[in-house]
């Protein structure tokens, strides 16, 4: 890639930059606003240092650079321009010089002389402070870097995203678990039966936080609804060591705790969820023709807890390699559960590191597909692809320069 590649390049990032911040951020002033509404989600400035400008720029270079200074004091992108006057546009194009007129309007411009520097257009002089010495510079280094480190391990308390009062929720239109804090410090949900949303599937490798993330739903769902609200399956098939920590205390909410769990196992606890399902039905049935949980539980007053499935690892149970009759029929069962469970409050939430070896599993592509809640949490290039799709990849993998935040 030649220089002028690699520039244009360069510029057609920051333009990008700048127009998903004006499309992201319509509420705020300007990134410094952002920052200061959203001490916990700061986004960094950028400063664009140009030497020996033009050197290396041609037209292309000289229309997006133009465009990133108008918008990008907005989107705090700021640019400095060192101008050598000796250099010529690499471009036949025609209005050269109108273009860089039209860029030096959109400069604070200092000339440099022999002797000294001068503010332009009125040649008021400016005196430089003096270089820091080495001394300086290391100590700057050093304490730059202790504030950086500090700054990269800041977290959100648990505390901060419970409710006022626990236990107090009620599932019987909604299951909302908070789990973090998004702009503006408003609390992020996991909603599951609003819309199409009934079903989940987090992606996330190694260190990516995923076991962070399904803790927090736990303990969330857990703080916020009562059991006769919620009740809760967790089956980990990989070790048993995500789940291991509820084993010591019997907690009202966990009606199943699987730890290291077989494909046999599997398959019965999603033939107990199918035959709930049915029980539900005949319960609805009976009490009034009803078709779903929340007009039964709007109408007749008795409660009914929503049953959240969370699985870790869940492509073991899928596997046709372990054995392959029982990898079908689980297919079958949770194709089943999927596409008519939001009628009876019954959800799935399944995690993988890797959403890879999803194909070679028996799962159907249309069960995937209504798993419409996708979380993402430091993905390679093809797992957020597969997550979000082609349309929102590009996004996404932009975002993921954070290694904290995961996507939704």
């Amino acid at each position: 890639m030649s220089r002028t590649e690699e520039l244009l390049s360069c510029l057609k990032e920051l333009e990008g930059q700048t127009l998903d911040f004006i499309r992201d951020r319509p509420d705020y002033d300007d990134l410094l606003d952002y920052n200061a509404h959203n001490p916990r989600r700061t986004e960094a400035i950028t400063l664009l240092m140009l030497y020996d400008f033009p050197l290396n720029a041609d037209a292309r270079c000289l229309e997006l650079l133009s465009s990133v200074m108008q918008k990008g004091n907005k989107c705090g992108i700021y640019v400095i321009l060192c101008r050598n006057t000796a250099v010529e546009v690499a471009s036949s194009y025609d209005h050269v010089d109108e273009k860089l007129a039209e860029l030096e309007k959109n400069c604070v411009q200092i000339e440099c002389k022999e002797n000294g520097f001068a503010l332009l257009p009125y040649h008021l002089s400016v005196r430089l402070i003096e270089k820091p010495d080495a001394g300086q510079l290391e100590k700057f280094a050093v304490e730059y870097h202790k504030a950086v480190e500090k700054l990269n391990v800041q977290s959100i308390h648990f505390e901060e995203i419970l409710p006022p009062e626990p236990f107090q929720g009620s599932t019987a239109k909604v299951l909302k678990l908070p789990m973090g804090i998004g702009d503006g410090d408003s609390v992020v949900s996991m909603v599951f039966g609003e819309g199409t949303s009934h079903h989940g599937l987090i992606g996330g490798g190694t260190g990516g936080g995923k076991s962070t993330l399904l803790h927090t739903l736990i303990m969330s769902s857990m703080m916020n609804y009562s059991p006769e609200q919620l009740n809760l399956y967790l089956m980990d098939f990989k070790g048993g060591t995500e789940f291991k920590i509820y084993e010591s205390e019997r907690l009202p909410h966990i009606k199943l705790l699987a730890l290291d769990a077989l494909q046999e196992f599997g398959e019965s606890i999603l033939e107990n969820l199918v035959q709930e399902m049915a029980n539900r039905s005949d319960i609805f049935k009976r009490s009034g023709g009803y078709t779903k949980l929340e007009d039964y539980v709007t109408n007749t007053g008795n409660s009914m807890p929503r049953i959240l499935v969370i699985m870790d690892e869940f492509q073991i149970l899928f596997d046709s390699g372990t054995n392959r009759k029982v990898a079908e029929r689980c297919a079958n069962l949770a194709k089943k559960i999927v596409t008519e469970g939001r009628s009876y409050g019954v959800h799935l939430l399944m995690a993988t590191q890797s959403t890879k070896i999803i194909s070679t599993l028996t799962l159907d592509r249309g069960t995937i597909e209504q798993m419409r809640i996708r979380v993402g949490l430091k993905c390679g290039e093809d797992d957020t692809r597969y997550l979000f799709g082609d349309t929102h990849c590009s996004d996404a993998m932009k975002k993921w320069k954070d290694p904290a935040e995961p996507l939704c």
